[in-house]
């Protein structure tokens, strides 16, 4: 009798357990934020002003994030600037697929000045920030991320001209330490000391736009403090466009990417670094000299065009596959410079450095020997992609590499602002189906399977044919039905 009992007090209590359960996961809110709300008057569960009698609106921001602080709730902010509020910091923690949702309302800009996120399972979204930080040590940074897995997307980022690089110091996006942040779909323009300031593990950097760039020292910088750590970390989707450096602000040396030695404390190991477009900017591609601890880095399916100075690869283990370097540091010795010898570069399309024809396109140093094949080379296109110096090219080329002629890109200009690039292949292109097949990736800069042809294709795209012609021919009449 008594194990019939528990049997059914058991039942009961799984049956009340759900019952909770599901009642719990429809208890997320949606509280709104309105210049004509309230924030004692109102509760902020309904989208009216105050004027409409409660439910209405909250007035500020502050009230509206840290009132929503069960997991699913959302605050929703329509236009007007809430800059007189300063930083707006998380308030509690979501949970995995039930994000606490700070938003702007669609279609309607919001101002913020910045905003911190110092909890786990948040998403910050769609605002206009104004301050992008005058401390150099990052504390007001335009986006601040600590806690883990907290997205920030479709923002918009000026940075305001600095009086000089050792007073103030525009900061975009501070990693503070967490881990699988993602910064999404945002766009950042102006006067910054660095965009992304790293310093956290597994975050990733996804479908934004930099553009328009002035005086700054690094879009990507992986030792914002000598401890940084930064292992994981994914760059993809993104675009890099007009990053100028007059230095008549700042003088620097302007890297889209930078990880140095900082008295051995840094660790930047197994980046990905695939399938974005960085173009017609007066920087290196990268700065890279932390040795064993930046080991494992893939970069695939980018393009660089028109960019002034060249890479430095000297990561053990780096992994340069099919992308494509179009008139990349076209005064230097080359496109770029590999110094270990676990290195891999193969499949890529590799044009520019027409100085030190002794060196190449691949300024090999240290007597490195990196696996090399299936490369494209040749110089500049008003050069008439003509070959390389066969003293060089022997000495760096490798199985199936080719030097030399036509690529017979879409559309290839010096300036890719003014005249849109396209840096897919022609169905009469000698890069198709002349790559080495590969492992680690199967698809090209724009998710397409790799190969379509026969092989791959070496550089950022697969060539995947035209489009058939609309089938004209009509259709078969039903069975039993006169044609007229």
């Amino acid at each position: 009798m008594k194990n019939i009992l528990f049997k059914k007090y058991l039942v009961f209590a799984m049956i009340l357990f759900g019952v909770l359960f599901f009642a719990r996961s429809s208890w997320a809110a949606t509280y709104y934020v309105r210049t004509d709300g309230h924030d004692t008057n109102c509760n902020g569960l309904a989208d009216y002003s105050v004027s409409h009698g409660n439910p209405c609106a909250f007035l500020t921001v502050k009230k509206g994030v840290n009132t929503a602080t069960a997991a699913g709730d959302t605050v929703t902010i329509h236009a007007g600037g809430y800059t007189g509020e300063g930083i707006i910091v998380s308030a509690a923690n979501g949970s995995s697929g039930n994000l606490i949702t700070v938003q702007g309302y669609p279609g309607e800009t919001v101002s913020l000045t910045n905003i911190k996120i110092t909890h786990n399972y948040n998403k910050f979204d769609h605002f206009t920030l104004t301050l992008p930080g005058t401390s150099c040590d990052g504390s007001q940074a335009a986006m601040i991320l600590g806690g883990n897995n907290n997205i920030v997307s479709n923002c918009y980022v000026y940075g305001t001209p600095v009086d000089s690089c050792n007073t103030k110091c525009p900061i975009g996006v501070l990693f503070d330490g967490g881990s699988y942040n993602t910064v999404l779909g945002n766009t950042f323009e102006g006067y910054f000391t660095y965009i992304f300031a790293m310093h956290g593990a597994n975050n990733t950097i996804q479908n934004n736009t930099i553009k328009n760039i002035i005086d700054i020292e690094r879009i990507f910088d992986a030792l914002f403090v000598s401890s940084s750590i930064t292992d994981g970390t994914i760059i993809t989707g993104n675009e890099i466009y007009n990053y100028t450096s007059p230095q008549t602000i700042c003088s620097n040396h302007p890297d889209i990417i930078q990880v140095v030695d900082q008295g051995g404390l840094s660790s930047a190991k197994n980046w990905v670094i695939t399938n974005n477009y960085f173009h017609d900017s007066t920087a290196s591609i990268s700065e890279n000299g932390a040795g064993a601890r930046t080991t494992g880095w893939n970069i695939r399916n980018n393009v660089f065009a028109n960019i002034r100075d060249a890479a430095n690869f000297v990561t053990p283990n780096t992994v340069i596959q099919n992308n494509t370097f179009f008139q990349v540091a076209l005064t230097q010795a080359g496109v770029m410079s590999v110094s270990n010898n676990t290195a891999e570069i193969r499949n890529n399309v590799i044009i520019g450095a027409i100085a030190g024809p002794t060196h190449g396109m691949i300024d090999i140093q240290g007597g490195a020997t990196p696996t090399l094949g299936y490369n494209f080379f040749s110089l500049p296109k008003a050069n008439g992609y003509g070959t390389r110096d066969s003293t060089a090219f022997n000495a760096i080329k490798g199985t199936g590499s080719i030097n030399g002629g036509d690529p017979k890109f879409v559309a290839a200009y010096d300036n890719c602002i003014t005249s849109a690039c396209d840096f897919k292949l022609q169905a009469d292109s000698l890069l198709k189906d002349m790559g080495a097949t590969l492992t680690g990736f199967s698809t090209d800069k724009d998710g397409i399977t790799r190969p379509q042809g026969s092989s791959w294709d070496i550089g950022a795209y697969e060539y995947i044919g035209a489009a058939p012609p609309p089938d004209t021919t009509p259709p078969n009449p039903p069975t039993g039905v006169a044609v007229i």
